[in-house]
């Protein structure tokens, strides 16, 4: 984007119920990055694929992301600079200080299983497992990615 415009970024575990033009909608030019502030502790201490979930400051934060690319502190961002820093320091903002980091409404990162189940939850992500694994294929909320996967499919011969 050479530091201009906005990007959105999403993990790759989730399903989008409403226009993603509502999220861009949301856009603040004065923070750098726009984040739902997830605060609580997993119920989940083993996620898919025997995977550790732990809790950690900032947990889920950088599962969606709206990137003010333009941003001043984002042109720290180079490749040299990411490659000098663990995960830990890039997945919790810490070249920002805290007002650069603005909110987003929980329902655009809405954490199945970890959270009850929301009907209008505009997001959800599937930081536990998706339902196209067989452990996590009746797990909570799993109809809407089973819906989205046939709506997705529906003509494919499958």
């Amino acid at each position: 984007m050479e530091y201009s415009g906005y990007v959105i970024y999403a993990d790759g575990d989730m399903v989008c119920n409403k226009d993603i033009a509502e999220l861009w909608d949301l856009r603040n030019p004065n923070k750098a990055v726009q984040v739902v502030k997830h605060d609580y502790r997993t119920k989940v201490r083993e996620k898919y694929f025997g995977n550790k979930n732990e809790d950690y400051p900032r947990k889920n934060w950088s599962s969606v992301i709206i990137w003010n690319c333009q941003h001043a502190k984002n042109r720290l961002l180079t490749p040299d600079f990411i490659g000098s820093k663990t995960g830990s320091f890039l997945h919790r903002f810490q070249w920002l200080e805290d007002e650069e980091i603005g909110s987003i409404p929980p329902e655009w990162n809405w954490l199945a299983t970890e959270y009850e189940s929301n009907p209008n939850a505009n997001l959800v992500h599937y930081t536990i497992g998706t339902p196209c694994f067989h452990a996590y294929r009746d797990s909570e909320m799993a109809e809407v990615w089973h819906s989205a996967f046939d709506h997705a499919t529906q003509g494919m011969g499958r």
